[in-house]
Parts: C-alpha cells; sequence; structure tokens
C-alpha cells in the first residue's frame, strides 16, 4: 500500500520501492516484488487471503483500499506507519500501533490506532475505521 490509498508501483511514482534498496537491485530469481506485484502474482489469485497489513510508507503513513481478487473475493488492505519520518510523528512514533477487531457475527474488521506508550487513541477516521459486509 502507498499513503495515497493505492497499490504501491513505480508506475505510479511512489518513493520507496523495494527495488529502491540494496537487495531490490537483484535482478532473475533474487530479485524482489514491489506491492503491485505481489498483488498480481500473489494476492489476488488465492481466495482465502482477506487481509493484508503493510508499512514502512512515510508521507502520512496510512491508506487503506479494498480490491476484488480473481475469484471474486475483497481483500482488504491497510498502510500503517508510524515511525520516525512520518509527517506528524514524534518520538519515534510514539508506540502507535493498529488494533484490529475481528467480528465474525457482524461481518466487520474494524480498526483502531492506539499507543500505550501515550495511553492515547488516534480518533481520525482515517486512524479508526471499519470495513463492513466482510465475507469470512
Amino acid at each position: 500500500m502507498y499513503s495515497d490509498d493505492i497499490r504501491m508501483s513505480e508506475k505510479r511514482d511512489h518513493k520507496w520501492l523495494t527495488q529502491n534498496y540494496r537487495i531490490g537491485k537483484d535482478i532473475g530469481r533474487e530479485a524482489v516484488n514491489n506491492w503491485e506485484q505481489m498483488w498480481k502474482k500473489l494476492v489476488k489469485n488465492y481466495p482465502n487471503i482477506l487481509l493484508v497489513v503493510s508499512g514502512h510508507v512515510l508521507n502520512e503513513g496510512i491508506g487503506k483500499l479494498v480490491s476484488e481478487g480473481t475469484h471474486g473475493n475483497k481483500v482488504y488492505k491497510m498502510l500503517a506507519n508510524y515511525q520516525h519520518g512520518v509527517e506528524g510523528s514524534g518520538n519515534g512514533g510514539n508506540g502507535f500501533l493498529r488494533m484490529i477487531f475481528i467480528n465474525t457475527k457482524d461481518s466487520t474488521i474494524s480498526v483502531k490506532t492506539y499507543s500505550p506508550f501515550l495511553n492515547k487513541y488516534k480518533t481520525e477516521t482515517e486512524q479508526q475505521f471499519t470495513f463492513r459486509e466482510v465475507v469470512f
């Protein structure tokens, strides 16, 4: 994921692609994949992949997207990164983390963002949200 709510790809002029790092420059069997490549080669092809959480993208450090896999299944994706360098972060991220609550009876996946270091929640809509009508 990228902080503009779409899958990360070199075709979209995204920074922090795996190919831009030392190991990412390998070719052939040793080559790494960016998010778009992982989506096309792996995630979209398996109906049992429901949720993907990614990180290590700066800017605002958050994003979310729901995409349809090859089998018509929905895949719920989110970016969560609170490290130093993310806009508005302090103390290396202040320990913020994502808590994910799965409720199969209500068909929901709810997300809250919390810092045990600060004992505080982020309550903005991008930090606290619910995916509804999830098919488990």
